[in-house]
């Protein structure tokens, strides 16, 4: 028998940077992110003088400062140095890179962020990333973007940010800024004026988990680039404003976990129908029946899951071949069920804890199922044919019904 070879496929041994990665001395492109690099980064990178890219992202550098030797590279454009586990106060040397379009910080460990004057100098940057430090006590996190007229990408979720040292909030500016992440901090509706300065140019906004009170304002109709919409887990209530209609970009929208009311037939009015793909609003009032999605024609995820929903599903639910996840459960749906044999994308389908009864549709030509929940409803019988052909299917809750007879 020949000679084998072993692989290991559990080693989770780490290194520190090769000492001879410093000799490359005529680099200019350096990246080293996702990968198992470990311990304090050696000096001898400082002879890296010529780097205009440098990404050390995803990696274990066991808690040792950031290297204050980086901002003498002052031709990078792009510095990424997120997740990597880096700790103590970021260095404010890091504002004598001028030339930094790209500066990614995000979660990179227990940082203290203190005073940020030193990003003030970095007049090029277009996308900044500072997610996961705690700069609530800095100064005004909003005169980020009137000092930095280039940006475009501000991304700053989980950094306790608050309303309270924020009186810009009423300054108007104009600003090239098109993707903008605040999620998980502590700001308030207070924002939703100042957040019309970028109307023009905005793509995708996320305000989910914030202190977000009262209706979504009429003035989010002006945003007509948008393509993702996110404010779930607020306290947001009322109708989605008519204004909506305006936004024909829109692909993606998450409302979940607020107080918002209203009929479905009329929320989904207010959404452009040929360019909705995802619509995820669990977890609100939403009243009345599923209406006909066969109109939206892009929509890949609907979520409306733990509503006020009641009635039957809708004769042409059926015929629906892009669909691939549906969630109505934990409403008040009743009715037998459609067929699924138009569902050929369908992976995750969830309609339990309704009152649905019956049997259990035909799912012949469901061939992507994955996930099939039916739990908590008043079935009475299923053709187990047409459950029998789905080979991919995973995950089958059919629990907490009154099955007794198989066709």
């Amino acid at each position: 028998m020949g000679k084998q070879t072993r692989y290991s496929t559990s080693l989770y041994v780490s290194f520190p940077i090769p000492m001879f990665i410093g000799s490359l001395t005529s680099l200019t492109y350096l990246g080293l992110s996702n990968n198992r690099f470990s311990g304090a980064i050696s000096n001898q990178l400082t002879n890296l003088s010529k780097l205009n890219h440098l990404d050390l992202g995803y990696n274990i550098f066991d808690s040792s400062p950031i290297p204050k030797f980086i901002a003498t590279f002052t031709s990078l454009r792009y510095l990424g140095l997120s997740r990597s586990h880096f700790t103590g106060e970021i260095p404010h040397q890091l504002g004598n890179l001028s030339k930094l379009q790209h500066l990614d910080l995000g979660h990179s460990g227990v940082l203290e962020g203190g005073i940020f004057g030193w990003l003030f100098n970095l007049s090029s940057l277009t996308e900044l990333d500072l997610s996961g430090i705690d700069i609530g006590t800095a100064n005004d996190w909003v005169t980020l973007i009137q000092r930095l007229p280039l940006l475009s990408f501000l991304q700053l979720n989980s950094c306790k940010l608050t309303n309270s040292r924020s009186a810009s909030f009423s300054t108007n500016m104009s600003s090239p800024i098109s993707i903008l992440y605040l999620r998980q901090n502590f700001i308030s509706s207070s924002i939703f004026g100042w957040l019309s300065n970028f109307s023009d140019s905005l793509v995708s906004l996320d305000l989910g988990k914030n202190q977000l009170r009262g209706e979504i304002p009429e003035s989010f109709g002006r945003m007509t680039l948008i393509s993702s919409l996110e404010l779930r887990e607020n306290q947001l209530q009322g109708v989605v404003p008519n204004s909506f209609r305006n936004l024909s970009s829109l692909q993606y929208i998450d409302f979940s976990s607020n107080r918002l009311t209203g009929n479905l037939q009329d929320l989904l009015n207010v959404f452009a129908e040929d360019t909705l793909e995802v619509l995820k609003i669990r977890d609100n009032q939403i009243t009345g029946s599923l209406p006909d999605l066969t109109q939206f024609s892009s929509l890949l995820d609907l979520d409306v899951a733990s509503n006020k929903l009641n009635g039957y599903l809708p004769k042409r639910f059926e015929h629906n071949s892009v669909l691939f996840s549906l969630d109505l459960s934990y409403n008040s749906l009743t009715g037998s069920l459609p067929n699924f044999r138009g569902f050929s994308s369908l992976y995750d389908l969830y309609l339990n804890d309704n009152n649905f009864f019956g049997s259990l549709p035909d799912f012949t030509g469901c061939s992507s199922l994955y996930s099939l929940v039916l739990r908590g409803n008043q079935f009475t019988e299923w053709e187990t044919q047409s459950i029998g052909q789905l080979a991919n299917l995973n995950l089958l809750d059919v629990s907490k019904n009154v099955i007794g007879t198989f066709e």
